[in-house]
């Protein structure tokens, strides 16, 4: 039913911190990316927060920007990942890829047939240096913000964590029928990560930080799960 790929992201910039240490933002910053219907066994907004300032540095300024930590080093959610892959499919689904009369586009073969291994929860982030997991960030950066409100123009300062020369490695599982054929072909996995790779993930992609090529592997067939 599902064959295994491990998809290597090396960044070209900065790997950017888009989580934020504040236990008072947390909280917003969840309800604002809620899905409109929680899945079944999925974590509560209290449930992710508690996580999310759990992994978080005790010594950090309340204002940044973060990435989590496990067991001393980088962390990030690998459900980010398959996030960052449905906003991507959605976009090359609208504008480029087209959809045939009667058949699921390319976003909803994305959404319902490419998933991130359940084993697997947290993504270390590595170094294109050695391969090793990073423990701290490279620095830290302050970035001036403009926001229109009804009061009108807003300046504010933040401040977020990056990595450079950052590295992921991403375990995917994609759907295969019984012939042998993927529901999302090995060319259009590289599509999608093509596209992925210039649009950026994490953090400051509007100043073009988060940009990656990536390299896909196809590491093995998996049987169906037995009951």
């Amino acid at each position: 039913m599902w064959s295994k790929f491990e998809v290597q992201m090396d960044f070209l910039t900065k790997l950017c911190g888009s989580v934020p240490s504040d236990p008072l933002m947390v909280k917003k910053w969840l309800e604002a990316r809620k899905p409109a219907n929680r899945p079944p066994d999925s974590k509560s907004i209290d449930e992710v927060a508690a996580e999310v300032l759990e992994s978080a540095p005790e010594e950090i300024e309340a204002s940044t920007l973060i990435f989590q930590r496990q067991e001393g080093g980088l962390v990030v959610r690998l459900a980010t990942i398959r996030a960052h892959l449905k906003d991507c499919a959605r976009t090359l689904s609208r504008l480029w890829v087209g959809k045939v009369e009667k058949e699921a586009s390319f976003a909803v073969k994305v959404l319902n047939c490419v998933y991130y291994d359940p084993a697997v929860y947290w993504l270390p982030i590595l170094s294109q240096v050695d391969d090793k997991q990073a423990r701290e960030p490279t620095g830290t950066l302050d970035k001036a913000v403009h926001a229109m409100t009804p009061r009108g123009m807003i300046s504010a300062l933040k401040t977020y964590e990056y990595v450079e020369n950052a590295r992921l490695r991403v375990p995917l599982l994609v759907m295969t029928a019984k012939s042998g054929r993927l529901s999302i072909s090995e060319d259009d996995l590289s599509s999608l990560f093509s596209y992925g790779g210039v649009h950026g993930y994490a953090g400051e992609r509007s100043d073009g930080e988060g940009r990656y090529v990536a390299t896909i592997k196809r590491t093995e067939a998996l049987e169906a799960p037995k009951n």
